[in-house]
C-alpha cells in the first residue's frame, strides 16, 4: 500500500470537504469537521486561498475558488473523437476541442498529427478564459458576455475588439500569430512542452512555459495579413462548433509554424472550417 503523506492528506481532507458542501466555512468550522487543529487549517486555507483554490468573503468564511482543477464532463460521442483524429491528420497539426464558458476554457477533445504535440493542454484542462482565446465563439454570445471577455484584453481598444469580433462574424475562424517576431522562442516553448509533456512537468513551471506560450502566440491576424503574399508564423487557428444556435465549443487547430505561405494558410483555413462545419453536425 502506498505511504500517505499527512500534510498532503490534511489539503485534500480541506479541499473536499468544501467542494461538498454549499456554505462557506470559517477556519473554526473547517477545523471542527475535519478534525485538523485550528493552526493548521489555517495555514492551509491561507496556501490554498494564494494559489486560488479557495476563496475568502467578507466574514473570513471560505469556499471553493474558481482556479481550482476540476474533475468535468469530457466525455465526447466516439464519432467526435473519430472526426477530430482526422482532422488532425488532414492539417498535420494538433487539434483540439474546447468548450467556452462565460470564464474557463475547458479542453473535452484531443488529437494529433504531425511532429509536435498539442503545446501544453491536456483533456480535461480548464484555464481562465482570457482575450483573445474563445474568439470564435464571442459573435454568437451575448453582449454581457463578450463585454466581460474583452475587459481582459490589455491594450485594446473597444473598437479594436469590437473588429475583431465582426472578422470572425464575417469569415467564421480566427488565424492566430506571436504578438512579435521572435517566432523561434514559439518554436522553442512548443518544442520543450511537446518533448517533455507538460503533464509530468513541474506545476509552476509548465504555468510559466505556458504563459509565455500564450503570450508569443496571441496576435489575431486581420483579413488583409491573411490575404497577402506574405509569408506569416502560424500558431493556432480556430472556428466554432455549434448546439443548434449556440457556439458552444471552439475547434482549435495548432500546427505552431515559423512561416506559411498564402496557399499553406489557405489549406489550414479550409481544414478548420470544412471540419468545424461536420462536427457541429456530428453534435446536433
Amino acid at each position: 500500500m502506498p505511504a500517505i503523506s499527512p500534510p498532503t492528506a490534511r489539503v485534500v481532507q480541506i479541499v473536499e470537504m468544501l467542494a461538498a458542501t454549499t456554505q462557506p466555512k470559517s477556519v473554526s468550522e473547517i477545523a471542527t469537521t475535519t478534525g485538523i487543529s485550528r493552526a493548521t487549517a489555517t495555514a492551509v486555507v491561507n496556501e490554498l486561498e494564494a494559489a486560488g483554490w479557495v476563496a475568502r468573503d467578507d466574514e473570513l468564511r471560505y469556499r471553493i475558488g474558481s482556479a481550482l482543477p476540476r474533475a468535468v464532463d469530457t466525455a465526447m460521442p466516439r464519432e467526435i473523437q473519430e472526426m477530430l483524429a482526422r482532422i488532425a491528420v488532414e492539417a498535420q497539426a494538433g487539434a483540439t476541442v474546447s468548450r467556452i464558458s462565460a470564464k474557463t476554457l475547458t479542453i473535452v477533445a484531443k488529437a494529433q498529427a504531425g511532429r509536435r504535440a498539442v503545446a501544453g493542454f491536456a483533456v480535461g484542462q480548464t484555464i481562465p478564459l482570457a482575450f483573445p482565446a474563445g474568439s470564435a465563439v464571442m459573435p454568437w454570445r451575448s453582449s454581457d458576455e463578450r463585454s466581460q471577455w474583452l475587459g481582459t484584453a490589455r491594450r485594446l481598444s473597444a473598437r479594436s475588439g469590437q473588429r475583431l469580433v465582426q472578422q470572425v462574424s464575417d469569415c467564421g475562424y480566427v488565424v492566430y500569430g506571436p504578438d512579435h517576431d521572435d517566432t523561434g522562442m514559439v518554436d522553442l516553448l512548443s518544442d520543450l512542452l511537446g518533448s517533455v509533456g507538460s503533464e509530468v512537468m513541474e506545476a509552476a513551471l509548465r504555468e510559466r512555459l505556458l504563459r509565455q506560450l500564450s503570450r508569443l502566440t496571441s496576435r489575431p491576424y486581420s483579413r488583409g495579413e491573411l490575404g497577402s503574399d506574405d509569408v506569416l508564423p502560424i500558431s493556432y487557428l480556430a472556428a466554432p462548433i455549434f448546439e443548434g444556435a449556440d457556439a458552444t465549443y471552439e475547434l482549435q487547430l495548432g500546427p505552431l509554424l515559423p512561416g506559411a505561405t498564402r496557399a499553406e494558410r489557405e489549406a489550414l483555413i479550409t481544414t478548420l472550417t470544412r471540419g468545424a462545419r461536420e462536427l457541429s453536425e456530428l453534435l446536433n
